[in-house]
């Protein structure tokens, strides 16, 4: 019997999942039965004040939350079952998750961190157990403007890491960056060496790297200690040079 005989027999009954991008129904005959989420926690770094009546906080995050996944996974023979189990498994190893029916506009980045197969006494359905380190985000959000800044909003709840291209009309030297200035959290200062006319300059803070159009490597072009964040809400940026803006982020939120 072909695989592709599976679906003439069987319907889909739990929701729509995919692994990136991939249904898991339909490459895996992976049925889904269950999602449960875990909120993360979070990691501080400070000390009480001098004056015993407060806290001098130097450093806050939120960590990730769990997502926990059940499927039945079926195969017209013991054998395909538990291929397509560990098929389903391999791919479950950091693919961005979406619960399409329950969660259309909104997705996750996710590790695996443990699995279980177990058969279920019914031929031929496995038990399928996924749990994973998960990020809740939504899709990414492409910002564009012209001239000396950039604003937008950010519907996320929690800061995350912000890709910025710049170019110029023409070739400069000492291009000034500022973004979220006075922002204590998130407030970032870069200094852009020189720029290319009408070659982008990127500083990928969700990738973590400094590179033209091309790829090349440009971060020694630059003056950075940390790569630039957004926050929730209002962001702007700004420089003294007027410049074509590209302000590209992933809006994310605890899980």
């Amino acid at each position: 019997m072909f695989k592709g005989d599976v679906y003439q027999n069987l319907d889909n009954l739990g929701g729509f999942v995919t692994f990136d991008g991939v249904n898991v129904f339909l490459k895996y005959d992976a049925d889904l039965i269950d999602v449960s989420l875990t909120p993360g926690s979070v990691s501080t770094t400070s000390r009480r004040s001098t004056g015993k009546s407060s806290f001098s906080l130097y450093d806050f995050d939120f960590k990730a939350g769990k997502m926990k996944i059940k499927f039945y996974v079926h195969g017209f023979m013991r054998d395909d079952a538990l291929k397509n189990s560990n098929m389903l498994v391999r791919a479950a190893k950091d693919p961005i998750i979406k619960l399409v029916d329950d969660e259309p506009d909104f997705e996750y980045a996710t590790l695996l961190s443990s699995y279980s197969i177990e058969y279920t006494n019914v031929p031929w359905f496995y038990l399928v157990e996924i749990e994973t380190n998960a990020i809740r985000r939504m899709k990414l959000k492409t910002v564009t403007a012209s001239g000396t800044s950039i604003k937008f909003n950010n519907s996320g709840t929690v800061s995350s890491g912000v890709r910025v291209s710049i170019t110029s009309s023409a070739s400069i030297t000492n291009v000034p960056i500022s973004m979220n200035n006075g922002d204590s959290d998130v407030g970032n200062s870069i200094i852009v060496a020189s720029t290319t006319s009408d070659l982008p300059f990127i500083i990928d803070g969700i990738d973590g790297k400094v590179v033209d159009k091309n790829g090349v490597n440009r971060i020694l072009q630059t003056d950075l200690t940390r790569f630039p964040k957004v926050r929730p809400g209002d962001n702007t940026f700004t420089s003294t040079q007027s410049l074509a803006w590209t302000v590209q982020y992933y809006p994310t939120f605890e899980v």
